[in-house]
C-alpha cells in the first residue's frame, strides 16, 4: 500500500485552511485532475459526511466516494476513499505562529489485481506523488490569496 506524507506551512489561519479542505464543492479549485464533485452530503458535525469526486488520469475516469471517518474542527479531517483507489486521506492542521502547518497523509491501494498493481508501480504511483505535491501547492496559493482579501 503506497503511503504519501507531505506538509507545508500556509500563511493564514488553521480555520481558513480547514474551511477550504472541508468544502467538497471547492475541490475543483485546488485538487489536480478532479473533474467532477457530486452527491455532497454535509452536516455541521462532519462525521459520516460523504461526497463523490471523479478524477481523470490518462483519459480514464476514476470515480471515488469519500466518507469523513475522523474529524476535529479546525484541526483534522480524515476521509475514507472507496472506488478505483481505496484507503484514507488524512489532513492535520495546526497553528504555527500566525500561520498553519498542514500535513496530508494518503494511504491507498489501487484496485485492478495484477494489472492495477503493475500500472501502479510503473506510472500511477509517480503521478499520484506529483499530483499530491501540486495539490498542496495549490491549497497554499489559494488560501494565501484569499487571506489577502
Amino acid at each position: 500500500m503506497p503511503v504519501m506524507v507531505l506538509s507545508t506551512t500556509i500563511n493564514t489561519t488553521p480555520e481558513h485552511v480547514c474551511q477550504v479542505i472541508e468544502a467538497p464543492s471547492r475541490l475543483l479549485e485546488w485538487v489536480p485532475n478532479v473533474t467532477r464533485v457530486a452527491e455532497i452530503q454535509q452536516t455541521p458535525q462532519r462525521m459520516g459526511d460523504t461526497f463523490r469526486a471523479t478524477y481523470s488520469v490518462l483519459g480514464l475516469s476514476f470515480p471515488t466516494k469519500y466518507t469523513v471517518v475522523d474529524f476535529a474542527r479546525n484541526k483534522k479531517i480524515t476521509f475514507k476513499m472507496e472506488g478505483a483507489l481505496t484507503g484514507t486521506f488524512a489532513w492535520d492542521v495546526e497553528p504555527q505562529g500566525s500561520s498553519a502547518k498542514v500535513e496530508v497523509r494518503i494511504d491507498y491501494v489501487m484496485k485492478g489485481g495484477i494489472l492495477g498493481k503493475a500500472m501502479n508501480a510503473m506510472l500511477v504511483e509517480r503521478m499520484n506523488e506529483k499530483n499530491a505535491e501540486r495539490m498542496l501547492e495549490n491549497l497554499k496559493m489559494l488560501c494565501e490569496a484569499e487571506a489577502k482579501h
